[in-house]
């Protein structure tokens, strides 16, 4: 019987101790700065290459894109940036975010050969009207 005291008291008492480290583990630790989310709809070039693995060429890539057709609606729209995969959105996914994006973005569609045709042809003045 006093073994079974001795194991319950045994028991309480590391039960209470793991209870007040898990307390303490859950603070946060005022030596290590927070994680602030990098917005790529807003950040300059030089925000940009705090990130690990974006470099001033990559940086600019993600500014000019976003010039050229308006904010990105959401982090995945990152692969439209060249230089940019899945791997690489993946490994930035915890550092950045893609906030305050109201506008549409622009998708340019590649020409086609007819498009070609008739851009050369209204060229010559030979291009023919659509037919509706």
């Amino acid at each position: 019987m006093l073994n079974v005291k001795r194991m319950l008291l045994g028991l309480a008492l590391f039960l209470s101790s793991s209870a007040a480290w898990a307390q303490e583990a859950a603070k946060p630790d005022p030596a290590k700065p927070a994680v602030t989310l990098i917005d790529i709809n807003s950040a300059t070039v030089e925000q940009l290459m705090t990130l690990n693995g974006i470099g001033q060429k990559k940086a600019a890539a993600i500014v000019a894109e976003r010039e050229a057709k308006g904010c990105f609606p959401n982090i995945e729209a990152l692969d439209d940036v060249k230089g940019f995969g899945k791997k690489t959105i993946e490994n930035l996914r915890p550092f950045i975010k893609a906030d305050n994006c109201t506008a549409n973005r622009v998708t340019i569609e590649p020409w086609t050969d007819d498009d070609i045709d008739l851009e050369a042809q209204a060229k010559k003045g030979k291009a023919k009207k659509p037919k509706k």
